[in-house]
């Protein structure tokens, strides 16, 4: 009896899962929807539901590494890298920026896409024992502290430091392509599944970037891309198919499962 409850409870996640993009896309496009409302429509509906479906300790976890990890990696240091070489532009509803540049939606977008990753993966993947932090979490926030330093220093005294031209390309090597390349060839056991949540996320990536360019949510307006394809009428960077499509994710679970995790 428990194990038909719990499949049909997976069921129900499931079918939630699979009708998030096209509700997503739906209600995007309908009520012509600004970048806060897209970004939370695909990503911030999945983040609640899953906050309910899964267990406590996974979701403080989840939370922690987020908020202490991705967040200010990804939506700080990085993300003010890109923008500053105008690998995307996003209108904001908001009367200022962050840092200047930074629209208050990207953090937000931040929080809720690296929760996301995180609690699907600790849901539906993660079997072993429930820790909060793992033994390599605080060489992490180590590495963390001296990137934010770094980065501050650049941005009060020297911030042409943080112009880097063609950005997009060398952070997604650094960060992305070349971690989770090496993190999948140390720990082979962890490829099933990360490619597994790396397919979804696919998908919902993909209509998340048709949807928002037809909006208007973000534009691609430099001239630093390695090439730039025509795919349905949007002009979209080789390096955002690459990277975003397709390494995002899988370097979120690397570094999650190397820092935090079990390596399982």
């Amino acid at each position: 009896m428990f194990l038909f409850k719990q499949y049909t409870s997976k069921k129900i996640d499931y079918t939630f899962l699979a009708l998030l993009p096209i509700m997503a896309v739906l209600i995007s496009l309908i009520f012509e929807t600004k970048y806060l409302f897209t970004t939370f429509l695909f990503f911030g509906v999945g983040s609640v539901w899953f906050t309910f479906r899964a267990k406590p300790i996974k979701v403080l976890k989840s939370a922690i590494y987020t908020v202490f990890v991705a967040f200010p990696l990804g939506t700080v240091v990085l993300d003010y890298i890109l923008v500053f070489d105008h690998a995307w532009w996003s209108p904001t509803v908001f009367p200022s920026r962050l840092l200047g540049i930074l629209p208050w939606e990207d953090l937000i977008w931040g929080l809720f896409q690296g929760y996301f990753v995180v609690i699907l993966y600790e849901y539906f993947f993660d079997k072993g024992k429930d820790k909060i932090m793992g033994k390599n979490f605080k060489y992490f926030i180590y590495f963390i502290l001296f990137l934010l330093m770094a980065f501050f220093s650049a941005y009060f005294f020297k911030p042409i430091l943080l112009h880097i031209p063609y950005a997009y390309v060398w952070l997604g090597l650094i960060f992305f392509i070349i971690p989770s390349s090496i993190f999948m060839i140390r720990y082979p056991k962890t490829i099933p599944k990360i490619l597994k949540l790396s397919a979804y996320f696919l998908v919902l990536h993909i209509c998340f970037e048709f949807t928002a360019l037809k909006l208007g949510n973000w534009t691609f307006p430099s001239s630093n891309y390695l090439a730039v394809v025509n795919i349905f009428g949007f002009l979209i960077p080789i390096e955002e198919i690459i990277i975003w499509w397709f390494f995002f994710i899988v370097s979120i679970i690397s570094w999650y499962e190397f820092f935090d995790d079990d390596q399982k």
